[in-house]
């Protein structure tokens, strides 16, 4: 009986660990999708590109923290884990690095744009 329960309980925290690695979603996608995203309002930009780039020109509402800045992972590492955030570069090199360390550190929902900012103005 003993063994039934332990089996029990290690199934049970298993289907729990599994479930929530089921909602995670990390995850490199086009333009398109990230438009449909948008329209749901349930997110956070965020420009991983110098601040004179930020200047520029940037996403209305996104938040800027630049990458190759030496507090990076540390000012990441301060936003909400469970908010949803859509990561955008330039190009799409340096967001996708981004993406790695945002997974790495254990948020939940991560998409970044391929194609980056340039790609999103050239299909205005």
């Amino acid at each position: 009986m003993k063994y039934v329960l332990v089996l029990l309980g290690f199934s049970f925290s298993t289907f729990l660990f599994c479930q929530n690695e089921a909602e995670r979603v990390i995850k490199s996608v086009e333009i398109s999708e990230i438009k449909a995203e948008i329209k749901n309002h349930d997110f956070m930009l965020l420009d991983v590109r110098t601040p004179e780039e930020f200047s520029a020109g940037h996403l209305e509402n996104a938040v800027n923290i630049n990458y190759y800045d030496q507090d990076f992972t540390e000012r990441i590492s301060a936003l909400q884990k469970q908010k949803k955030i859509i990561v955008y570069c330039a190009a799409g090199g340096r967001s996708s690095q981004a993406l790695k360390k945002l997974d790495e550190l254990g948020f939940q929902y991560v998409l970044n744009m391929e194609g980056g900012y340039n790609g999103w103005k050239a299909q205005q």
